[in-house]
Parts: C-alpha cells; sequence; structure tokens
C-alpha cells in the first residue's frame, strides 16, 4: 500500500465498543454507545495494530443517529417502552487522516428492508482550493517599502481572517492543521493581490538590448532552419557570442 494510498474500512461488525474510549483513546471517540463486547475488543485491537479510528464514534449526535441498529421486537417482561439499539456498523479510517473527517453518524428512514440503520461519513479526501484568485504573476512587494501599505496589508489579513474565523463558528466546525494552513496561505496572498497588486513587466528602455535581443531571435530561426551541421555550428557561436553581449547590459 502506497503511502499515498487512504484507507477506509466499513462494514457491520457485530461488535460494540462504547464504553472502550478510556482503553483506546487513539482508536475511537468518546461518543460510542453501550459496553464493548469480545467482538468489540477483537474490532479495537485490529485498528490499534494498524492505527485505525473508528470515524462514527468521533462526533457528538442525538442517540438516533449514534445506533446503528434496531431490534424490531420489543421484551413483553419488563416495562421497557423503547426498542433495543446498538451501534454496531462502523467507518474506520486511518488514525493519520482523522483530521479530514468532518461528520460521522448514522440516519434512519431509510427505504430498505433492514434493521440496520445507514451510517455516512463526510471526508476530505482531496481538499479542492480554489485556485481563481491564484495566478502565476509575481507580487508587487517593492510596494511594501511604504508603511502606509503596510499598514493596509495588515488590516487586509486580520478582516479575512476574521471573516473565516466567524464561518468557521456559524458552520460549527474546526478545520484540521493542514486545512488552517492552506486558509491562511490563501488569505495572505487575496490580500497581497488586493493591497499591492502584480509586478509589471519591465520595459527595455535601452535600444542595445532590444536590438540584440531581436538579433539572437533572428539567429535561433536560423539555426532551426538551416540542415547544414557546419553552418548551424557557426550560428550557434555567433548566437552566443549575442546572448553574451545581452547578459553583460541586462546586469548592468
Amino acid at each position: 500500500m502506497s503511502n499515498r494510498d487512504e484507507l477506509i474500512i466499513a462494514g457491520d461488525f457485530n461488535a460494540k465498543t462504547g464504553s472502550a474510549y478510556k482503553d483506546y483513546p487513539d482508536n475511537m471517540g468518546p461518543y460510542g454507545k453501550g459496553i464493548y463486547n469480545s467482538n468489540g475488543a477483537e474490532l479495537l485491537d485490529l485498528a490499534n495494530r494498524h492505527e485505525l479510528i473508528i470515524s462514527n464514534t468521533m462526533f457528538k449526535h442525538k442517540l438516533a443517529h449514534v445506533t446503528t441498529w434496531e431490534s424490531n421486537l420489543r421484551r413483553t417482561d419488563t416495562d421497557r417502552r423503547n426498542p433495543y439499539r446498538n451501534q454496531i456498523d462502523y467507518i474506520l479510517v486511518q488514525t493519520k487522516h482523522k483530521h479530514k473527517v468532518i461528520n460521522s453518524r448514522s440516519y434512519n428512514g431509510t427505504t430498505t428492508f433492514t434493521d440496520h440503520r445507514l451510517v455516512k461519513m463526510k471526508y476530505l479526501s482531496k481538499p479542492q482550493k480554489d485556485k481563481s484568485h491564484k495566478t502565476n504573476k509575481p507580487i508587487n512587494l517593492e510596494k511594501m517599502k511604504d508603511p502606509l501599505v503596510r499598514a493596509q496589508y495588515k488590516f487586509n489579513v486580520e478582516m479575512k481572517m476574521m471573516d473565516n474565523e466567524y464561518k468557521h463558528q456559524r458552520e460549527g466546525k474546526q478545520p484540521g492543521t493542514q486545512d488552517t494552513w492552506t486558509e491562511i496561505t490563501d488569505i495572505n496572498h487575496m490580500a497581497a493581490v488586493e493591497v499591492l497588486g502584480y509586478k509589471t513587466k519591465k520595459q527595455f528602455q535601452n535600444p542595445d538590448i532590444e536590438q540584440l535581443s531581436q538579433a539572437q531571435k533572428s539567429i535561433r530561426e536560423k539555426i532551426n532552419a538551416t540542415k547544414s551541421e557546419e553552418k548551424k555550428s557557426h550560428l550557434k557561436r555567433e548566437r552566443n557570442k549575442t546572448l553574451d553581449q545581452l547578459h553583460k547590459l541586462t546586469k548592468a
């Protein structure tokens, strides 16, 4: 299995893991149900050996969204009004990727003839980055020499960071380390584009530089067009001399 592969295991394990959080804090969350049984112990041992975590024990939900199985029968020898429910179906992911799990829970009301509930997990496998504001153009960092521009840039970044924090609070989610780093770099880039803008391409003011640049392009075209190796070698030497002169002028 490649390091780039992401392992996800899902199924009906007929295993109760609810009360084992204290013994396996790296392999399950604190929101399981019931007392774990022998199947649960085997499942958690497996998860521990292979560095896996049970995703649908990581998030706090009401009981209907924690349990994954419901008995169709009610015991008549007790005063119990509700049916028996258990959490025995799970989705496991690698522990190193647990920050990519946004949510995991069960759903009732599915139109299938089964006493099990559907378990779904929101998993950010390959985050799609917003590249609409990105370009290969270099930022005009020369403007940062102006203290007023630096202050404006700092203010712009702070406002965007606050807006981003409010967004997370409204959505009720806490991004992982990698997502946080991506958001910070994107915010800084957007602020730089808005305040500093892009660096404009320098126009050659020196006519000698323009002339030499055109000359080397002309020689290059002749090299590509000729079939004579002797003539091609001569043209290459001539172009190298022109390029040397061009480099000296541009560095001056």
